[in-house]
């Protein structure tokens, strides 16, 4: 872990600093994939075997104007890079994304209003030191548990992927959803 010392703040002489509190690549969560799929959601959380996630983000276009031999730039447009989120499969989530899929798309009516299958989605991490991940120590048990809420709007998944099948090697299938959203907003609780 980072204990650099940049403009005398950060991290001591000694290396990490006792009382930084670290986030970790491995406590994080997701509350809810798509409001959309309504009680089918609140069930994908007792069967998801997590793999990796990334977190969204978003860049800005750059707006610039000269002026007297200078060249200002202002934040312009903001572009938001899409989510994906990868888990293994199981006959519960191969089950769950069909669903999501049909909410888009079937035969019969083709692509269907976006009121159907978009929602809203929540991707947790948290610091790993929270009491409920099994540190019991001192710092676990403050008031903090630097829970870090990232809420995407108008979620919905451009991509399903299934990892192949292979009698090249001996693992457990992986499914892969590439979620796209209208933004984000991200919230630190402490709660």
């Amino acid at each position: 872990m980072p204990g650099f010392v940049i403009g005398g703040l950060g991290g001591n002489r000694g290396g990490i600093s006792p009382g930084k509190r670290y986030y970790t690549s491995f406590s994080w969560e997701i509350d809810t994939l798509s409001s959309a799929m309504g009680s089918d959601d609140s069930q994908i959380r007792n069967v998801v075997a997590l793999r990796t996630a990334t977190l969204p983000q978003a860049t800005f276009d750059k707006v610039s104007t000269e002026g007297g031999s200078v060249d200002y730039k202002f934040a312009g447009k903001p572009k938001f890079e899409d989510v994906r989120i990868s888990w293994y499969d199981t006959v519960d989530i191969s089950r769950y994304y069909r669903r999501w899929y049909e909410l888009i798309f079937d035969t019969d009516s083709g692509v269907k209003a976006p009121n159907a299958y978009k929602g809203d989605a929540i991707i947790r991490k948290y610091l790993s030191d929270r009491p409920d991940f099994g540190d019991t120590s001192p710092l676990a048990a403050g008031v903090d548990s630097g829970n870090t809420e990232y809420k995407l709007f108008g979620s919905w998944p451009t991509s399903f992927k299934e990892s192949e099948l292979t009698y090249l090697e001996a693992s457990i299938k992986s499914i892969e959803i590439t979620i796209t959203y209208d933004y984000f907003e991200s919230e630190y609780k402490n709660d």
